[in-house]
């Protein structure tokens, strides 16, 4: 990404997160603020499997140059990670 301005990044903030839990909320703002282009593929926090299957078909479809996990309190988006 060497001499990628920030308004050229696409971010992927991924995964079932709460956008009001404090952590993601500033980093969302932090990254909005700097001029990055914010990709939320969310869904409601759940232990469901079809959700989150629902939400690896909705990042598939992404175009993006960075993916993050957004925080949710627990530990159940993690095993999600090595899909990105």
């Amino acid at each position: 990404m060497m001499g990628m301005h920030a308004h050229e990044l696409r971010v992927c903030y991924f995964g079932p997160f709460d956008p009001n839990y404090p952590r993601n909320r500033t980093i969302i703002k932090g990254l909005v603020k700097n001029g990055v282009e914010l990709i939320e593929c969310n869904i409601t926090p759940s232990v469901r499997l079809l959700d989150y299957l629902r939400l690896l078909r909705k990042y598939r479809g992404l175009d993006y140059d960075l993916v993050m996990l957004g925080a949710r309190g627990d530990y159940f988006g993690q095993p999600l990670v090595p899909l990105c």
